[in-house]
């Protein structure tokens, strides 16, 4: 140590040290946590800024290339030890433990961090293997007395309602990123009760859960829903929420068939990805969803026919909805189409002068319509005299 403080103090040169704490932690913050610590030898003001850092990246390969797994649990250990004993507020805080055996860390972890009063958590742990079958962590309780998180991703855990009350109390929370999770429609329940502020949600590789509800009165400050990866036994999405902006559905195997999001009037953005889309349906959302601008569709392959009238649309993704044979598009204001996979009997479009068009074109898919039409009689006699007025890109769909 006191070869440390000859070396430090020595020179002039030494600008970083002589910056106030608050910018050498803004500084720290950017680095993970071991080049942070290095970092620290090389001052005791570097030193000291270390210590009271409240931004602590342990990033997601620290402790896969590491040979010495102890000593780093030792090391987090302290770290967070440290900032409890100090009563050092922690903004920040991020880990991936690819070794669930140390699992019991975790839950001294998680308590150290409420007790520092963290704003922002991201914690993933691999999930073990039991008896042949991939299982998921448990997790501790105590992170639902997290009365400070703004932001909480979760990754490999099994997220059961506290034993005593049942209470969440994530009231400060606006952001939650849940992925390879087990939850059910409790859990959901619960959220959806206590936490008013919550503004991003997103789910993804899950278990448990059969459907999605929020009700017009629940999480009145949502804007943004993420459902990514949804399971066989998803069946049902039901979204009232009167502010949400931002939603996106994919699924594994196309089951899901029932979409209810016609409450949300201030929908702008729509993505779904093999979901059961009927014409109907989509005929009637943009009746509902007046400021609807986005929309991307993927693999709904129970679309055949769409037909398409709004003035506020701007944008339009269609890839790979193979039973689809029509498509009128009345749409004024359309800035953006890309359109992608088989030849089509029916094409009609309106949209704004502006329009740039890309066609991505599949050869082995563009199949002969009715027995008649080539593919190359799909581009002459519909699409090209269609998007005359307009720009459009044709190019060769590359797997």
């Amino acid at each position: 140590m006191e070869e440390k403080s000859d070396i430090v103090d020595a020179t002039d040169d030494d600008r970083i040290s002589k910056l106030p704490e608050p910018i050498l932690h803004h500084i720290l913050s950017f680095l993970h946590a071991k080049d942070a610590a290095r970092m620290s030898t090389l001052s005791k003001v570097l030193d000291s800024a270390w210590n009271s850092l409240p931004y602590l990246n342990f990033g997601d390969k620290l402790f896969s290339k590491s040979k010495d797994i102890p000593r780093l649990l030792r090391a987090v250990d302290q770290a967070l030890a440290n900032r409890k004993k100090h009563k050092i507020s922690i903004q920040k805080f991020s880990l991936w433990l690819p070794h669930y055996h140390e699992l019991c860390y975790v839950s001294s972890w998680i308590n150290m961090l409420i007790a520092c009063n963290v704003k922002e958590l991201k914690l993933r742990v691999n999930r073990p293997v039991y008896e042949g079958v991939l299982d998921y962590n448990s997790l501790t309780e105590a992170i639902f007395d997290a009365k400070t998180l703004n932001v909480l991703s979760l990754d490999g855990f099994n997220i059961e309602m506290p034993s005593d009350d049942g209470m969440i109390k994530f009231t400060s929370l606006r952001e939650l990123h849940l992925s390879d999770v087990f939850l059910d429609e409790q859990f959901l329940k619960a959220l959806c009760t206590s936490s008013c502020n919550l503004e991003d949600f997103s789910l993804q590789d899950f278990d448990g859960l059969a459907s999605f509800q929020v009700a017009e009165t629940s999480l009145p400050k949502l804007k943004r829903v993420n459902l990514k990866n949804c399971p066989s036994v998803f069946q049902l999405v039901d979204i009232a929420s009167i502010n949400i902006e931002d939603l996106k559905i994919s699924t594994i195997d196309g089951n899901l068939k029932v979409v209810k999001i016609t409450a949300c009037k201030a929908l702008k953005t729509l993505h779904l990805n093999e979901v059961a889309v009927t014409d109907k349906w989509l005929e009637d959302l943009f009746s509902s969803l007046p400021n609807l601008e986005i929309l991307g569709l993927l693999g709904c392959e129970a679309l055949k026919m769409m037909k398409i009238t709004s003035d506020e649309l701007k944008q339009l993704t269609v890839f790979y909805c193979s039973n689809l044979i029509s498509v009128e598009l009345d749409t004024p204001n359309l800035m953006k189409f890309h359109y992608s996979y088989d030849a089509l009997s029916t094409f009609r479009l309106k949209a704004s002068v502006l329009l740039e068009a890309t066609l991505y074109l599949d050869p082995h898919k563009l199949t002969t319509l009715n027995g008649s039409q080539s593919s190359q009689n799909f581009l002459l006699t519909l699409i090209i005299p269609s998007l005359l007025n307009y720009c459009v890109t044709v190019t060769r769909y590359v797997p």
